[in-house]
């Protein structure tokens, strides 16, 4: 029987740690060997803005905010991960994250209630997406910097959106904000 319930206290052990190796902080991740990813997020940047468009056209805000980064990948992989490769990441007040993802979280709540009022309801289609700043590598992730897409509305016309930045994460790519600053 202590066989039994030691092999499945590992178990449980592997499975805590395996599913949530994508939510651990930097310096726990970086000393058990796993590196924090996004959660859920999209395979590619064609894949994330496709998922836009149907979260736009099915007005679910909820849908819209899955698409971009949490408080917790900001917190930890964002704004620790905003330096230059191989320098080591700032350490920042308490203060000083709240105020910059409460800054962040309201930009992107006012931009999801635009793109809702604009396009809500109305089927789009992707005709190109470009990044107004390019790509750029950083620590902790990689930023493919203002997006520009060009959709088609329902009447056939050319609409272009002047979007934030998106983060990639090794495969996985999340909005970091949907409005340019």
């Amino acid at each position: 029987m202590k066989r039994f319930a030691h092999t499945t206290i590992v178990v449980a052990l592997l499975v805590v740690h395996v599913g949530c190796s994508s939510i651990v902080p930097r310096a726990v991740a970086e000393r058990i060997g796993t590196h924090p990813t996004l959660r859920g997020g999209a395979q590619s940047v064609d894949e994330l803005v496709q998922d836009l468009v149907v979260a736009v056209h099915a007005s679910d805000e909820g849908a819209l905010r899955s698409l971009r980064v949490s408080e917790v990948e900001y917190r930890e992989i964002i704004l620790p991960g905003s330096v230059p490769p191989g320098e080591t990441p700032p350490q920042y007040a308490q203060e000083f994250t709240d105020f910059l993802w409460g800054s962040l979280d309201v930009r992107n709540r006012h931009g999801e209630q635009q793109l809702l009022r604009l396009w809500g309801g109305k089927s789009l289609t992707v005709e190109s997406a470009s990044f107004h700043r390019g790509v750029r590598a950083y620590r902790g992730y990689t930023a493919h910097s203002l997006l520009d897409l060009t959709v088609k509305d329902d009447q056939g016309k050319e609409v272009r959106m002047e979007m934030g930045s998106i983060a990639q994460v090794g495969d996985r790519f999340k909005f970091i904000s949907f409005t340019r600053d």
